[in-house]
């Protein structure tokens, strides 16, 4: 057993328990506003990532030594799983939410009446208007951005965004897209990984309660 106040116990919760509770509170911030912050070029998410890419580089070695200590079957714990456990059951989570919104993305992409709108919608927006028969890669390229926008639910954007007049003007023309069997898909994987972070981060907070309490180390850096 470390002994109290050691470094290695101080980098279980320095290094990993508290960024990955933060990357969490990050993640829902995203999921509770209806997005899941896709970028149509990446293919990808933005803001949710697989648990140790939230974390600082190098603290893999400390992740999984969390892990190994506080295996369930080793350390009795006030929960039927472990950390091991609940990275692995984050990142499959991500990946079904990934997978539903590809899948979204693509069958709201393909429309042909989303392009149409689209056309028309150009025609009408001052800093378009020179685009209103947009073709190849200007058409793709747009596309994908508003495809992107509607799948993330976007709000009214400032004007740091590119899109952020064309969006602001028709979003109620583009934001019914949304209704769908797969978009619908996507929003029932989203609200489950926003359950599961919810949880997650509950157990992180318990498990963060527990080491500090045992080894006599402060729950955050000080001094």
């Amino acid at each position: 057993m470390p002994a109290k106040g050691s470094d290695r116990v101080r980098a279980w919760v320095y290094a990993v328990i508290n960024p990955w509770a933060d990357s969490l509170a990050l993640e829902n911030n995203v999921l509770e506003a209806g997005s899941v912050s896709y970028r149509w070029h990446r293919r990808d998410f933005e803001h949710l990532r697989p648990i140790r890419d939230h974390l600082l580089r190098g603290t893999d070695l400390i992740l999984d030594d969390l892990i190994r200590y506080y295996d369930p079957g080793r350390v009795p714990l006030p929960f039927r799983d472990g950390p091991g456990e609940w990275q692995k059951q984050h990142d499959g989570q991500l990946a079904c939410l990934r997978l539903a919104a590809q899948k979204a993305f693509d069958e709201l992409n393909a429309r042909r009446d989303l392009t149409e709108e689209l056309q028309r919608a150009a025609a009408e927006t001052s800093d378009l208007v020179k685009k209103a028969d947009l073709e190849g890669a200007e058409l793709e390229r747009y596309r994908g951005q508003l495809t992107e926008r509607i799948l993330n639910n976007a709000t009214n954007l400032s004007r740091d965004y590119s899109d952020a007049e064309f969006w602001n003007q028709h979003r109620q023309r583009f934001i019914r897209y949304r209704d769908g069997a797969h978009v619908a898909s996507m929003d029932s994987e989203r609200e489950k990984l926003r359950a599961m972070n919810e949880e997650h981060a509950q157990k992180l907070s318990e498990l963060r309660s527990k080491i500090v309490d045992e080894f006599d180390i402060p729950p955050a850096p000080w001094g």
